[in-house]
């Protein structure tokens, strides 16, 4: 760990794009300010572990356990296994589920048919005076 002493207005530069400025200091405590490109996550240190924690304990509860086992033992028509990590990025539908598509129309119906006020029509022209 590098250890350095700045004063309010000095910077450290870390990398090509990211500058820490000493904002403010009081007696226990330094405001920092941080400029990074958007690419870059600045987080408090705290806050991620506490994330990371939550997530913890809720992959590690019994009942996310057992909602993991009955969808491990859905077997759709077709009888191939459910693919979870696909179903979980929302990219495909159930295995031999009908997909939900809109019904194209008929030739001869009459949604398929051309309006015919859409038509552009060419506005008349008064007639011409000699």
């Amino acid at each position: 760990m590098l250890v350095l002493s700045r004063r309010i207005g000095e910077k450290i530069v870390i990398g090509d794009g990211i500058v820490v400025t000493v904002v403010e200091v009081h007696r226990d405590s330094v405001r920092l300010g941080v400029d990074a490109p958007r690419s870059v996550p600045v987080n408090r240190a705290e806050l991620l572990q506490a994330v990371s924690e939550e997530n913890q304990a809720a992959m590690s509860g019994t009942e996310a356990a057992a909602a993991l086992q009955s969808l491990q033992s859905i077997k759709p028509k077709s009888g191939q296994p459910l693919d979870l990590r696909r179903l979980m990025k929302g990219s495909a539908a159930l295995p031999g589920a009908a997909q939900s598509q809109t019904p194209k129309p008929s030739p001869n119906s009459p949604a398929s048919q051309t309006n015919p006020a859409a038509k552009r029509v060419p506005k008349p022209r008064p007639p011409q005076t000699n």
